[in-house]
């Protein structure tokens, strides 16, 4: 019966269908940095984001809806979920960290399906992880990379209207 399919068939049947290469080994896209061996040209005024952040003391800008980290990559959404982000049981959330002076560690999570379309259309964080179906465990991962840059304790600025309860209380929990 057709309810016994997992949520993800569709998607991969999709992209068989219209011949597109799995990302990675076994079909799922690698978490790896991405190096496109260019200088960073950011496509927003860092200068004065960098100063906001710094008046409202905040360490790190940890943007999650969908039209937030589309303007601060520059306009890049990943058309799968452009119009809805449900998957299964949870939904698609890409999540983006900002540093406080420090673009060059600022970080890129999204879905598994990404990292073919970034390819064609790059993104100037220079960490880019493409292995997450979950909202809570791009929240999960969100929280270890932020403790990575040494964080744990700064001040996150989020954006609350936007982040699942689920990915809420995990970020939570990460960053206790």
């Amino acid at each position: 019966p057709r309810d016994n399919f997992p949520p993800i068939s569709l998607c991969w049947l999709c992209l068989w269908v219209l011949n597109v290469p799995a990302p990675g080994p076994g079909g799922m896209a690698p978490s790896h940095p991405i190096d496109w061996g260019r200088p960073m040209n950011l496509p927003f005024d860092a200068k004065k984001l960098d100063a906001l952040m710094e008046k409202e003391g905040v360490d790190l800008l940890l943007a999650c809806s969908k039209d937030n980290v589309a303007y601060l990559l520059g306009g890049y959404r990943f058309f799968f979920f452009h119009h809805k982000d449900a998957i299964g049981v949870s939904r698609y959330l890409p999540l983006l960290g900002y540093a406080r002076g420090a673009a060059d560690k600022a970080f890129y999570l999204g879905n598994s399906m990404e990292a073919w379309q970034q390819e064609w259309e790059p993104l100037w964080v220079p960490e880019a992880s493409n292995c997450q179906w979950h909202s809570e465990k791009a929240a999960r991962e969100a929280g270890q990379r932020i403790r990575k840059l040494g964080l744990g304790k700064g001040t996150i600025a989020l954006e609350k209207g936007f982040m699942p309860a689920d990915a809420y209380a995990a970020l939570q929990e990460e960053l206790p």
